[in-house]
């Protein structure tokens, strides 16, 4: 399958992991008319609730899933936390209350990435990610398509929230190993 990318956009952004009101892509949306904008969060409230405050703009992907490093689409259960549904993740919260588990779809990002119809762009000018805790597993999903990005907004720790979650030095370290230089 293949994603059309309309030929008008001159850059694309990822925002991985939305919670309830996507402020990135919300920010960007507005801001960045040319830029092909590609939304992913495995919560349908957060999803529906993130595209009622970008007002169905045309430049926006949105993607109910969520991102980890698997072999083509499998389904994994969610923790969706109670409070919080952008606290939700793929690992078993310490700190937070869970409502329910909820079996998700889940993909790499170079399978999403992949499907995309490329036309003339040749990276990635900017990818967020913000997965409570599955960050690392994200980064290793794309694959050759992590040469492709320019500028990444990874969360390195989840300060204990969540069940044997990489470290902030793997993540480092992983980064680093790909050429990433760090800026805190």
């Amino acid at each position: 399958m293949k994603i059309h990318t309309p030929k008008d956009f001159k850059r694309i952004r990822i925002d991985i992991g939305l919670a309830g009101t996507a402020p990135n892509t919300h920010a960007w949306s507005q801001e960045l008319e040319d830029c092909l904008i590609i939304a992913i969060e495995p919560i349908e409230r957060n999803l529906a609730c993130s595209i009622f405050f970008t007002l169905k703009k045309q430049n926006i992907l949105w993607i109910q899933g969520a991102i980890d490093d698997v072999e083509g689409v499998k389904r994994r259960n969610m923790y969706v936390t109670k409070k919080d549904n952008g606290c939700s993740s793929l690992y078993e919260p310490v700190s937070f209350e869970v409502s329910r588990k909820e079996e998700i779809g889940v993909a790499s990002l170079s399978t999403i990435l992949s499907s995309l119809d490329w036309g003339d762009l040749d990276y990635i000018e900017y990818l967020k990610i913000d997965t409570q805790g599955n960050d690392l597993k994200v980064l290793k999903s794309a694959g050759h398509f992590l040469d492709k990005v320019a500028m990444l907004e990874v969360e390195c720790t989840t300060h204990g929230d969540y069940y044997d979650t990489p470290t902030e030095v793997e993540i480092i370290e992983f980064l680093n190993s790909r050429g990433f230089l760090l800026h805190k």
